[in-house]
């Protein structure tokens, strides 16, 4: 039988006792114990009555884990993180706010007006937290447009929100390693490889850094994240421009099979990353994949049919690999010629 979360109870213990508490909190546990309902006002409550900042700041964080396992509903975990009571605290819950509604909600109308407003914050940290997730909602999720010019706007936003970022206030690396992330981006759809490579180096000697000032390791990063499907994109682009050297057309269309899978695999990635890199990976990073493949590997589609007619059961996910290659270049190709015919 599920038990109540009482914050009466909660309240009546010492103060380094509720820190323990908060501090050892298993989302899957609690939601296992107490009853939802109990869960959600323990956390209203604790959120406007204590006047603790790092346990606002962890309930917060708890509010956010306990959303992405569906134990709390979107709607209301984004009226609890919009509330007027929380909008005037102080940067260490401020800013812990703003990540977790750029998290949860990505580009929700509304979150983007919120992030908008904070960007102006007196409070800098404040105000570069939010200039950091405006820039992201940016980067990540208004850059999907297969529109060239669509997306190198976007790239530019988000830059220029970065900049600001790390311009506001001390030791934002990670405002600096996204604004590395968006030349890195620009330069590829430019087919620019001397100021990719050099905006590449740029932001992995800004995680090297982030990592250094966060004492958090790669895998605890959303930087880390980003940084490990940059690393298969260039693999990927430099194998695919290189399509004229190839002797081996199984052998190198495997290799772009196996980074392909690795660069949009989920199941190393914390769920609060999911759903904003699957943004990212179906955004910018796709439209550019899209490009590189047109270019240098719509010539073999007939020697990708026929490797397609002698792979064996046993090599499906190779197959399907080919078949998805080969809709993106049909996809291209009549995109090119409805352009062609209109001219």
């Amino acid at each position: 039988m599920e038990q109540s979360l009482d914050y009466s109870w909660f309240t009546s213990l010492p103060l380094n006792e509720r820190i323990t508490w908060i501090d050892s909190f298993d989302s899957q546990a609690v939601a296992a114990q107490y009853s939802a309902i109990s869960i959600r006002r323990f956390f209203r409550s604790l959120l406007e009555t204590d006047s603790n900042l790092y346990l606002q700041k962890r309930a917060i964080e708890c509010v956010g884990s306990l959303t992405f396992i569906n134990v709390f509903r979107t709607e209301f975990s984004k009226s609890l993180l919009l509330d007027d009571v929380l909008e005037g605290a102080d940067s260490f819950v401020g800013a812990t706010r703003l990540k977790y509604l750029f998290l949860l909600f990505g580009d929700d109308e509304d979150v983007y007006q919120e992030i908008t407003k904070e960007s102006a914050n007196p409070d800098l940290d404040i105000a570069a937290e939010a200039c950091l997730r405006q820039g992201l909602i940016h980067l990540l999720y208004r850059s999907s447009s297969q529109d060239d010019m669509v997306l190198i706007r976007e790239l530019d936003e988000a830059g220029k929100l970065f900049t600001k970022a790390f311009n506001l206030v001390e030791n934002r690396i990670d405002a600096q390693f996204f604004g590395y992330v968006t030349q890195y981006l620009t330069a590829l759809l430019a087919t620019n490889f001397q100021a990719a490579e050099k905006a590449f180096a740029a932001l992995s000697a800004a995680l090297w850094e982030r990592q250094v000032w966060g004492w958090l390791p790669e895998a605890e990063l959303f930087e880390g994240t980003i940084f490990r499907a940059l690393t298969n994109l260039r693999v990927i682009i430099e194998h695919t421009v290189a399509e004229r050297k190839w002797y081996d057309i199984k052998k190198e269309l495997a290799f772009l099979c196996k980074r392909v899978n690795d660069l949009i695999a989920l199941d190393s990635l914390t769920p609060q990353f999911i759903p904003v890199y699957q943004q990212f990976a179906g955004g910018a990073v796709d439209t550019l994949l899209n490009r590189y493949y047109e270019q240098n590997l719509s010539a073999s589609i007939l020697r990708i049919d026929s490797l397609q007619g002698e792979l064996t059961d046993e090599e499906l996910e190779l197959s399907n690999f080919l078949i998805n290659l080969r809709e993106r270049l049909q996809g291209n190709s009549k995109k090119k010629r409805t352009v062609w015919s209109s001219q």
